[in-house]
């Protein structure tokens, strides 16, 4: 359904649920929260359930989304980081108790509201009007149907509702406001003084009991890798969909019953002339800008080649192709430049657009309109398709049978012996250096890590089908004798001893700043390396250059009356003391500009934190339970 959602559905009831989307997911049809329902209960809140399906289904296409986003194979540290199990059960939570909250304060969601819903879908819709023939079939060849589409938006429409309700209590009070455009705008130039470990790495000496209490206090640095040896099956999607043959009545049927994936959206080909232009600019800076851009407007409009113009005073990347930003559709670019191009015909220079970049001069060049393509323009892609599916059918099929065949064989290659298959046999290999081939998916590395010697897995689905995998030999993490590890252990002693050094200087440096010692003196005798920033502000931190960027904030609360921070700033191996140069407050009349923007993303905040909070509050009064032993490994 999400597939389907991501082809068509342009609502903003749908897009409204960003807003939330770290806390609640997007599940069409889920039966999450029903009292009895079908599937085992694997977490209850205040009595209702989170089934082992509801859970299953969340972390499927979280990890989908992962997959995407890192082109097919997530990196195994990256799951472990995120600690996807806990979030995933975190977020069915949270979202059960919004529809909890949401049905004791009577919060409901008519039909006229799930009406208006459906026909403002510009998915639905044909020539700007809704079409209920239309929807009832786009809906029917989703293969989710019209009922569990509506009750999936239901679920999304009352979510909103919550969300909205919650987000009205949120405001942003003026002094607030005043006190952040303030700190905001408010600029500061400091000097600061570097120390680095390289520099003290010579002044180390190392004696053996010192070296000693470092090993004992840092063993786990030098632990090995869990290590394993696997012996494994494997049945490819893509192999098996080789085999398949597809005849042209099946082709036939697919395209007509899924026409609406090989529709093509309207799209238009342009080019602009961009001068940048932003909310740091002052107001005659802008003036200058806008000035500027009328007179190359005013060219364009006499006749002046368009291309060449874009080469000359563009100040966008695409200048040196004379401004052509290809074909694109909407949702491509920025509402205003969108709302311009998508208003002109060809050949036509829309007036000044300005958008968050700048001001742009935009000419249409030519629209390509909407169209489905034909039967033959998608006839291999539909072949693909087919063979895809089935080939993931025929896969699956074998893996199945054979894990049965496998356990009934006796082992592995007793089975794969009788039935005339290639057994892979993998060299000892660690999760941060698997084994080639698929035995590097996360998947498989996940499983395989989770036998013992001479146990087998299940069946595990990787990125290119599936495997049974026999764990051959496992070797535990080993910390190997001071004596093995010597040169190593005795490099990191003097990296990290350096590395207090350094502190310490950075930190006596400080201290004598604060007694009044003249800063360029100090720092040249404490053997600093020596800089000043440019004058920057939270609103434009370019200026910043030299200083860690963990320093920005303290730097900027810098005041004449306190012109030293209370810590230095660590970066790296490099530790950082800085003082006060010079502070200027911003031109209460620039605020001024600025201060609808700000105000308007400052309530998006409260509402998120007020949010979170309430979340949290609802959290603690439930009595939340939960099946450890469905997470166990």
């Amino acid at each position: 359904m999400m597939d389907f959602l991501r082809r068509k559905a342009q609502s903003p009831y749908i897009q409204a649920t960003v807003v939330i989307i770290a806390l609640v997911f997007i599940f069409w049809g889920s039966g999450i929260g029903r009292q009895g329902g079908a599937g085992r209960a694997i977490a209850t809140v205040d009595g209702a359930a989170i089934t082992a399906q509801d859970y299953q289904e969340a972390y499927n296409q979280t990890m989908n989304q992962l997959r995407d986003q890192f082109g097919g194979q997530v990196p195994e540290q990256l799951l472990s980081t995120l600690n996807l199990r806990d979030q995933v059960l975190n977020r069915l939570v949270d979202r059960l108790l919004l529809r909890q909250a949401g049905l004791a304060t009577e919060v409901l969601v008519s039909r006229d509201e799930l009406r208006r819903a459906i026909q403002g879908m510009e998915a639905f819709q044909k020539d700007g009007v809704f079409d209920p023939e239309w929807y009832k079939e786009l809906t029917k060849s989703s293969r989710v149907g019209t009922a569990a589409f509506e009750a999936g938006l239901r679920q999304d429409l009352f979510v909103k509702k919550m969300v909205d309700a919650v987000g009205r209590f949120a405001a942003v009070p003026p002094r607030l406001l005043d006190e952040e455009l303030s700190a905001r705008n408010a600029e500061v130039q400091v000097a600061y003084a570097t120390f680095k470990a390289d520099t003290f790495r010579e002044r180390v000496t190392v004696t053996e009991e010192e070296l000693g209490a470092f090993f004992a206090a840092s063993q786990e640095r030098y632990r090995s890798q869990p290590e394993m040896q696997a012996s494994y099956l494997a049945f490819s999607r893509s192999e098996a969909a080789q085999t398949v043959a597809v005849s042209d009545e099946e082709i036939a049927a697919e395209y007509q019953a899924n026409r609406d994936r090989y529709s093509l959206e309207e799209e238009r080909r342009a080019r602009h002339i961009l001068f940048r232009s932003g909310q740091a600019d002052d107001q005659e800076k802008k003036a200058a800008t806008r000035r500027q851009a009328e007179q190359v407007l005013a060219l364009a409009k006499a006749g002046k080649d368009f291309a060449e113009l874009a080469k000359q005073y563009s100040e966008d990347s695409s200048a040196s192709r004379g401004g052509d930003l290809g074909l694109f559709g909407r949702g491509r670019m920025v509402p205003a430049f969108e709302s311009a191009v998508f208003a002109m015909q060809p050949g036509e220079i829309a007036p000044i657009v300005e958008s968050p970049f700048g001001l742009h001069i935009i000419k249409l060049e030519a629209i390509q309109p909407a169209r489905t393509r034909e039967l033959d323009e998608v006839r291999e892609e539909i072949r693909m398709t087919i063979q895809d599916r089935q080939g993931r059918n025929i896969a699956l099929k074998k893996a199945t049978e054979a894990y049965e065949g496998i356990v009934l064989a006796g082992g592995l290659e007793a089975y794969a012996s009788a039935h005339g298959l290639a057994v892979t046999h993998t060299e000892l290999f660690s999760r941060q250096q698997p084994a080639p081939g698929i035995a590097a998916d996360p998947a498989f590395l996940t499983a395989a890590f989770n036998l013992k010697k001479g146990e087998l897995s299940s069946l595990v689905e990787t990125g290119q089908g599936w495997v049974v995998i026999l764990a051959d030999e496992v070797q535990e993490p080993r910390t190997p004798p001071l004596e093995a590890v010597r040169e190593r252990a005795e490099k990191d002693f003097r990296a990290e001893r350096a590395k207090d050094l350094a502190r310490e200087a950075a930190t006596a440096l400080l201290a004598r700043l604060g007694e009044g010692a003249d800063f360029a003196a100090a720092a040249g005798e404490a053997g600093a390396e020596v800089g000043q920033t440019e004058f920057f502000s939270k609103a434009n931190p370019a200026g910043a250059k030299g200083l860690p960027v963990a320093a920005h904030s303290a730097a900027l609360a810098l005041t004449p009356a306190k012109p030293l921070p209370a810590e230095v700033a660590e970066q790296g191996a490099s530790f950082v003391a800085y003082r006060l140069l010079e502070r200027r407050e911003p031109d209460r009349t620039v605020l001024a500009d600025r201060a609808q923007a700000l105000e308007a993303e400052l309530l998006q905040e409260r509402r998120q934190e007020l949010l979170v909070a309430w979340l949290a509050s609802l959290k603690a009064q439930a009595t939340i339970t939960t099946d450890t032993a469905f997470f166990q490994p």
